[in-house]
């Protein structure tokens, strides 16, 4: 069916397909390559889904080219101009098109076609080690390219500059580069991560490619001329401060949507580029999506139009006509129907294409015996010379996986490391989010999604070597003024490097000034004795006097706490070390099943600590580990499978979290992931009703229950546990003391994991000292996105188009004001523009029931944009709010910010 299909395409100009799942899609783009020549476009139905089809016919095609067409991060009419690496990508593709005898698959989307596409640039820069080039003349050169200078490079279109190091990150690199010269030669080029800052490697050769608008002198004179043609009438040249700047050889960052006018003739769009034998395969209801999407961009300026007349006094954005971002809707139709078309619906399902049998969630109930009926309809196509396919995103996943399946009756095959479609059962990891089934071919495509739920992770752990060298990293980012300790002289403010001239012999040295203005010089090799101070703020820090023995007074004074303390925690690890316990393992594979329930991959860190964890049950003594990590580093995840362990072993668990809020949060969390293995999790604290936690606590004694999640309620003594074998405690630091005692009491010899992002000094110290077990997160998510700001003035297209975006994608907002009293009228502001979402008030003068029903509704997505004071710095984890507005920026403190 596949196979007419494909040649049937080539013979009209649109067939339509029904019934084909977008899971199915690149498998059917994969028949259409095998069975014609030339560009075949994918037109996804949303912009989100373009990359998830890119990954996936780059692993079906894997001898083609396969190139993803981008949307715009921003609405046509905003006031920020589109990600530079979004730019580069899409001239990318217009490149590959002007190559003659090419070809291959590109994936777009209908906003992707719409938005004209900035020409292709070629002015680049070629680096290779060898290379002759001044400091200076590079600096230059980046910043005719449009590169910022910056501390850090986290973020692409950035560079910085440190002695003879420049770090640059090029629209077309993967990862930013590290040029390393000496004196005017570039001796090495060096890949490395934005997150750790460590290398990755050596590089032969990088290219430098445009990351912003070049403003060369022609392109200076072309943007005034037409500026002037469109917007004369409306404008006093003198007082136009956009067209001031660009005439001055500046490009404004709100000058984004003008970058057209820097060129004669129009922007090019993506299918005037597509020879005539292209084929297109895109959704059939294409016209209606275009008919809404122009409407969208029509608002826009309209918008953009409006803020310009009502705004005469402020800085003017004007309103670039739409012909010139935008293809019209009667244009676009045209030209889609000059090619051949695959028009594609999931309705009315024909013989040959149709969503999998196997596509369908285990339930959670008897998981085991779901399970088996999956294994079972994988031996039936397996007996009918069907090819069956097992993937995953990653290999942990797909070992997972397979562990699950083989535990309920599959032989699972060997993992490989190339995708074939031969008959038989096969196992390996593909980029694919969900599973289909070719009937015709005798072709089953089941993924780990299809069993477990949606998987959000891919690509590879991403290691974090720590090196002494980061003492070198560290107090390279010391800046003067900053407080320091040297390990002999106490604390210090440092005050910049010196050299002088010792003994005839010119060295570079440290300056420390001390109390009374005494100075301290350290030599620069002596730099292991001094570290960053990480104590008080800034200000409150009491500076040592050179030679008075105060500082000796004080490192004494602290032993001796240390030694009083030190003899009851000793006596407890003591106590603890020589208690026994059954060992805990996991049993059969249900443990496999319930870390399938995270959609993420584990990264480097998380995956160590959680075989510490297991370690630590496996050991017949108690556990007492810390676990330090930064928020969103997945602490929560180390805490999910230690409590499953522990529960499937017979063991109750207690989760003692210190805010009603957090509690509750933990509590759905744990609830969601511990039902679909058919276990239940009490909750205890002021958001539970009499009723509910009179029945939880009868359930714990008793022993029905196993998993309690609360607050200091857990610590009242009128709560009982029958079989008490784990205690999680989370954010450790913010208990009081009477609390911690009570958490003492508690131990005995059960096992303790501790949760903290800023662990208190003592905690750390016993775990430093060996008292305690300690484990470190320091490896951020795979792919996490560097965090985006922008200092705008206030304008409401672009403040619509944000919201609006982030809404569009499913997702929820803070908008932050400083005052309390400037609330209530933010709210109706963007209650205005954008009517349909649902907005809610917090703040700190609320009764505190209030504010907690509207986090928690904030936290349910019962909420998409949350209008409050900067109270919600210690709120709730709320994974689907990607945007912040901080209005009134210049009223917050920078620690604020």
């Amino acid at each position: 069916m596949l196979q007419h299909l494909a040649k049937k395409v080539t013979q009209q100009g649109c067939v339509t397909a029904t019934q084909v799942p977008l899971a199915a899609w690149p498998w059917l783009v994969r028949h259409m390559v095998a069975n014609r020549a030339g560009w075949v476009v994918v037109v996804a139905p949303e912009p989100a889904l373009t990359a998830s089809f890119t990954a996936s016919m780059q692993a079906l095609l894997p001898s083609h080219t396969v190139l993803e067409y981008p949307s715009w991060d921003v609405m046509p009419y905003d006031r920020l101009g589109p990600d530079a690496a979004i730019v580069a990508a899409r001239q990318a593709v217009l490149a590959a098109l002007s190559k003659p005898a090419h070809a291959g698959v590109i994936v777009t989307s209908l906003p992707a076609l719409s938005v004209r596409c900035h020409p292709v640039q070629l002015a680049s820069l070629e680096l290779r080690p060898g290379l002759a080039l001044p400091l200076s003349t590079l600096q230059q050169q980046l910043v005719a390219l449009g590169y910022s200078r910056v501390e850090v490079v986290q973020r692409i279109g950035t560079f910085a500059v440190r002695g003879g190091l420049v770090d640059c990150w090029s629209p077309v690199q993967d990862h930013p580069v590290r040029l390393d010269f000496f004196d005017t030669e570039l001796e090495q080029l060096r890949a490395f991560d934005p997150g750790s800052q460590q290398s990755l490697g050596l590089l032969d050769k990088v290219t430098i490619a445009p990351a912003g608008e070049q403003l060369t002198e022609a392109r200076i004179a072309t943007f005034r001329t037409r500026y002037r043609a469109l917007f004369g009438q409306a404008m006093q040249v003198q007082q136009d401060e956009l067209y001031s700047e660009v005439s001055a050889g500046v490009w404004p960052t709100d000058a984004g949507q003008l970058a057209p006018l820097l060129t004669e003739e129009p922007w090019p769009h993506l299918l005037a580029a597509l020879p005539a034998e292209a084929t297109l395969v895109l959704p059939a209801d294409l016209s209606t999506q275009q008919a809404s999407w122009y409407s969208l961009v029509e608002q826009a300026y309209q918008s953009r139009l409006d803020a310009a007349i009502n705004n005469p006094g402020g800085r003017i954005l004007r309103a670039l006509p739409l012909p010139e971002l935008v293809v019209a809707p009667e244009q676009m139709t045209g030209t889609l129907n000059s090619f051949a078309q695959l028009a594609l619906t999931p309705f009315d399902a024909p013989q040959g294409i149709a969503t999998g049998l196997l596509a369908q969630r285990v339930p959670t109930g008897n998981r085991h015996t779901a399970l088996e009926a999956v294994v079972g309809q994988i031996q039936e196509r397996l007996t009918a010379g069907w090819a069956v396919v097992l993937t995953a995103l990653h290999t942990e996943g797909l070992k997972q996986f397979l562990r699950a399946l083989e535990h309920a009756g599959l032989t699972a095959p060997k993992l490989s490391n190339t995708l074939t479609f031969k008959v038989g059962l096969q196992a390996c990891t593909a980029p694919f989010t969900a599973g289909w089934e070719d009937v015709a071919a005798k072709v089953c495509v089941l993924t780990e999604a299809d069993v477990f739920g949606a998987r959000l992770g891919g690509g590879k752990p991403k290691a974090r070597a720590r090196t002494a060298e980061e003492i070198l990293a560290t107090l390279s980012t010391l800046k003067e003024g900053d407080y320091v300790v040297h390990e002999a002289h106490g604390i210090g403010q440092y005050h910049g490097l010196v050299t002088l001239d010792v003994g005839g012999v010119r060295q570079d040295f440290i300056k420390v000034l001390y109390a009374g203005d005494d100075r301290l010089f350290v030599p620069v090799e002596q730099l292991g004795l001094v570290s960053r101070y990480k104590g008080a703020e800034a200000g409150t820090v009491a500076l040592d006097r050179l030679g008075t023995g105060g500082w000796e007074t004080r490192k004494a004074k602290v032993k001796a706490d240390l030694l009083e303390m030190a003899e009851e925690l000793l006596a407890t690890a003591a106590a603890r070390t020589l208690a026994e316990r059954p060992p805990v393992g996991a049993v059969g594979g249900l443990y496999d099943e319930f870390c399938a329930g995270f959609p993420y991959e584990l990264t480097a860190d998380q995956a160590r600590v959680v075989a510490d964890v297991e370690s630590d049950f496996a050991a017949g003594t108690p556990m007492d580990r810390l676990v330090v990590g930064d928020v969103g580093f997945g602490k929560t995840e180390v805490a999910l499978r230690a409590a499953f362990l522990a529960a499937q072993a017979g063991r109750q668990v207690a989760i003692v979290c210190p805010t009603t809020l957090l509690a509750r949060q933990h509590a759905l969390v744990f609830t969601e992931r511990f039902s679909a293995v058919g276990m239940g999790v009490g909750h205890l604290s002021r958001l539970v009703g009499p009723a509910e936690a009179k029945q939880t606590r009868a359930a714990l004694a008793s022993g029905a229950l196993k998993v309690v999640l609360g607050t200091h309620a857990l610590l009242g003594k009128e709560l009982k546990f029958a079989n008490l074998g784990l205690v999680i405690v989370d954010e450790e630091q913010r208990f009081g003391v009477a609390q911690k005692e009570k958490l003492k009491t508690m131990k005995g010899d059960v096992d303790v994991l501790t949760l903290s992002a800023t662990p208190i000094p003592r905690t750390l110290q016993l775990a430093i000292g060996g008292v305690r077990q300690l484990s470190l997160i320091a490896t951020p998510p795979v792919d996490r996105h560097a965090v985006q700001t922008h200092v705008l003035p206030w304008d409401t297209p672009t403040l619509q188009g944000a919201l609006g975006r982030e809404l569009g994608r499913g997702g929820q907002a803070y908008v932050v004001a400083p005052f309390v009293e400037d609330l209530p009228k933010l709210a109706s502001t963007i209650k205005g523009f954008i009517p349909h979402a649902r907005i809610a008030i917090a703040h700190g003068q609320m009764p505190e029931t209030e504010l907690e029903r509207v986090m928690l509704a904030f936290y349910a997505h019962d909420i998409d944009i949350l209008v409050a004071t900067t109270i919600i710095e210690s709120g709730l984890d709320v994974p689907r709010a990607n945007t912040m507005i901080v209005t009134r920026a210049d009223r917050f403190g920078l620690a604020q910010l």
